[in-house]
C-alpha cells in the first residue's frame, strides 16, 4: 500500500489532541483512530511510542471522551508500552482491529508481509493478560496465489489457537 499511496505521514500530536478536546466539547461519544497503520504513528516525526504518547495526552486533554477506538494496528510495533497505556485508560476501548493477512509464514512471505508468527502469538499473549476482556478483530486473505492445502490449515490452526473475537476472510 506504501508503494500505491506513499509513505505514512503522521499529523501533527498536538493538532490530533485539540481536535480531540473540540469533539469532546461538540459532544462526541467515541474518537476512532484510524490510520493504515496506528501502531506507526509519529515514526516520521522520529517519536518512540508516538501512539502510546498520543493517547496518553487525548485521555488527560479530553478526559470526559467516553470511548477512544483503536482501528488497524500492525502487532509488530504494539510495544509494552502501548499495552500498559491502553490497560490503564478506561477511556480507551478494549479493542483492536489487527489486520494479520494470514497466518503461515510461508504465504506471508509470498505476500511481502511480516512473517514472524511467534511475534503475534507473544503479542497477543500480552494484550490479554494486561486486557482479559480485550475484542480483537482480524482479516485474513484466503486463496492467495500459491497458497498450499498445508498453508490453509496452517491459518486454520492459528485462527483456533488464538480465539480472534471477530475474523473476516476475503
Amino acid at each position: 500500500i506504501p508503494e500505491i499511496k506513499g509513505t505514512m505521514v503522521s499529523r501533527p500530536m498536538q493538532a490530533i489532541i485539540d481536535e480531540a478536546v473540540r469533539l469532546q466539547d461538540g459532544g462526541i461519544q467515541e474518537l476512532i483512530i484510524i490510520a493504515q497503520d496506528t501502531t506507526d504513528y509519529g515514526a516520521d516525526f522520529g517519536v518512540k511510542n508516538g501512539l502510546s504518547k498520543l493517547l496518553n495526552g487525548i485521555c488527560s486533554a479530553a478526559p470526559h471522551l467516553p470511548w477512544i477506538r483503536l482501528m488497524y494496528a500492525y502487532p509488530g510495533y504494539v510495544t509494552d508500552e502501548l499495552i500498559e497505556t491502553m490497560a490503564t485508560h478506561q477511556q480507551i476501548l478494549p479493542y483492536l482491529d489487527i489486520p494479520l493477512q494470514h497466518g503461515h509464514r510461508e504465504t506471508l512471505k509470498r505476500m511481502r508481509r511480516p512473517a514472524n508468527i511467534e511475534w503475534v502469538y507473544k503479542t497477543l499473549e500480552k494484550l490479554r493478560t494486561a486486557m482479559p476482556n480485550l475484542a480483537i478483530r482480524t482479516t485474513f486473505i484466503v486463496g492467495y496465489p500459491g497458497e498450499t492445502d498445508e498453508e490453509f490449515a496452517g491459518l486454520q490452526q492459528f485462527v483456533s489457537d488464538l480465539k480472534f473475537d471477530r475474523v473476516g476472510a476475503f
